[in-house]
């Protein structure tokens, strides 16, 4: 839909529901014209397509299902449920800054005092209307997706910008658009020149992009002790340790981001942690203190479900480990037996009714003598049916099904797919999981024949998705386990010219293409004259 704002006082919102003084406050505002005021539940707001429109999102800090503020965000952002310019109002009991989420939102989140009252939401609302009328011929410019176009419009906002505010957002945007064109070192240079916690996570989040390791460590030491930015650089530093295959580095800065936050996601990460390193008993001995820990006197105890459904994610990869002790898979199965069992029994909750088939297949490709072909023709028919499905853990389930049952198609498409959902994830506990999941998929995939070659067919279709940066992730941890291989070299070549970087991780493009040139048949030292001509346009 077309982004427009009226110079009237007139704006459409969505009110994030059940939170009734909120939608009484904004209907009882004087002197706004509101095009439309909406409201949803948590779990609508990512599968509904009807909210294109919106501008101002209102959302309380507890959410009714327990979920916070700020996950809601990050799932609203990763599935591109709300557009990037819509602007989140945070009602909360403590305002506290929050980081924006570069390179996803074009609008610093606000925090205001609850309850909210008429003047902090007209204050808040005349701020939000100010910052999208200069964003209008930015946002327009940007559905162009021309360069030069957008980077004049964000120059003429900004002359026009009167706000700091308004200001460091517009400078968000250029770094962005900088960014996204290949001009990293002018997006760097930039992002230094914006103050505060945005900045300082703008900085680390195209540093962790183009893994510039070495400096984003400078920079996650030098600012560890920002309160506000401390919770972010730990998750920085845990997914730097877990993209180096390096657990039980990442477990001694978990211990310390344990120590500044509880919140679902981290004890998840706590118990995904626990049992790939000390295996199923101890994360259960874990799951059982953190279980206890929870307050029972909440209703939807969101902490509770959260690791309920963690130590349901550790069973299940305790089926698919090929080094895991027999009794401790014995007791994997029986644990997810009784979850299936008490669901069916039961009330069917959100957990049985999404990820139940996958689990029961699972559990049944794992039998002896299981109807291997008949398991596997499901499977096809269930992918078929989730091609496009959003949800991040029924991809890393088929894939893991997939994994089982031999087919190995399946489970790299099921491992591309979830890189791509995360691709606008920012760096949190969240992802973090899902990360250590997806390799110890991809750890059972690869097998005996190490997993060198099945990072570069993930690489390749992400690649072709224009995903150059998690290809090249993937690519580098293939030619770093597989220095030898030249069809990995000339891929990872080939990215790093489409991302316009002569350096990644210390692998020069000038010493790939020697290398090449020397080692490869007639055929791949053809492709290496065509790949030559390309660095010479790009780089010229």
């Amino acid at each position: 839909m077309p982004f427009t704002v009226q110079e009237t006082r007139e704006i459409s919102i969505l009110v994030v529901m059940p939170e009734p003084h909120l939608k009484q406050v904004v209907r009882a505002l004087r002197n706004w014209s509101f095009v439309n005021i909406k409201a949803s539940e948590c779990t609508d707001i990512i599968h509904n397509q009807n909210h294109q429109d919106v501008q101002v999102a209102i959302i309380h800090e507890c959410l009714p299902a327990g979920e916070t503020a700020r996950e809601l965000i990050r799932h609203v952002t990763m599935h591109n449920a709300l557009p990037p310019w819509c602007k989140f109002i945070i009602s909360a009991s403590s305002p506290e800054p929050l980081l924006s989420s570069l390179p996803y939102r074009f609008l610093s989140t606000e925090v205001i005092d609850t309850p909210v009252n008429d003047d902090q939401l007209d204050i808040a609302l005349r701020h939000t209307l100010d910052a999208l009328k200069s964003l209008q011929n930015v946002v327009s410019t940007l559905q162009q997706q021309d360069p030069r176009a957008i980077l004049q419009a964000v120059k003429q906002a900004k002359s026009s910008a009167v706000e700091d505010k308004l200001q460091e957002n517009l400078n968000l945007i250029l770094v962005r658009m900088l960014f996204i064109n290949g001009h990293v070192d002018k997006a760097l240079e930039m992002i230094e020149q914006i103050g505060g916690n945005d900045g300082l996570n703008g900085m680390a989040f195209i540093l962790y992009l183009i893994a510039e390791n070495e400096r984003l460590d400078a920079l996650l030491s030098a600012q560890i002790t920002g309160a506000a930015f401390q919770e972010k650089a730990f998750s920085y530093q845990i997914l730097l340790d877990v993209n180096r295959h390096d657990l039980a580095a990442a477990e001694q800065t978990l211990t310390k981001l344990t120590k500044i936050s509880n919140d679902a996601t981290t004890m998840q990460l706590q118990l995904v942690v626990e049992y790939c390193l000390h295996g199923l008993s101890r994360a259960q001995t874990l799951y059982n203190t953190l279980s206890a820990a929870a307050d029972p006197q909440q209703s939807n105890n969101y902490p509770r479900q959260a690791l309920e459904f963690a130590y349901k994610v550790i069973n299940l990869l305790c089926l698919i480990d090929s080094d895991r002790k027999k009794e401790e898979v014995q007791l994997a199965r029986g644990h997810l037996a009784e979850f299936i069992q008490q669901n069916k029994a039961g009330e069917r909750g959100f957990y049985y009714q999404k990820y139940s088939v996958f689990i029961n297949l699972l559990l049944l490709a794992l039998q002896e003598n299981a109807p291997a072909e008949k398991l596997r023709t499901h499977l096809k028919e269930l992918h078929a049916k989730t091609a496009r499905h959003p949800n991040i853990v029924v991809q890393l389930l088929q894939a893991a099904c997939a994994v089982v049952l031999g087919m190995r198609d399946i489970t790299l498409t099921c491992l591309a797919r979830v890189d791509g959902l995360v691709s606008a994830l920012e760096p949190c506990p969240e992802l973090i999981n899902i990360e250590i999941v997806w390799q110890r998929v991809m750890q059972r995939l690869a097998g005996v024949d190490g997993d060198a070659r099945w990072y570069g067919e993930v690489a390749k279709v992400l690649q072709a998705r224009g995903l150059n940066y998690r290809a090249m992730r993937r690519v580098h941890y293939a030619v770093a386990q597989a220095p030898d291989n030249l069809d990995l070299k000339r891929l990872m070549a080939e990215i790093m010219v489409q991302l316009r970087r002569k350096e990644y991780q210390g692998v020069r493009l000038s010493e790939l293409l020697n290398y090449l040139n020397e080692h490869g048949s007639s055929d791949q030292k053809s492709q290496v004259r065509q790949l030559q001509v390309r660095v010479e346009q790009t780089f010229a």
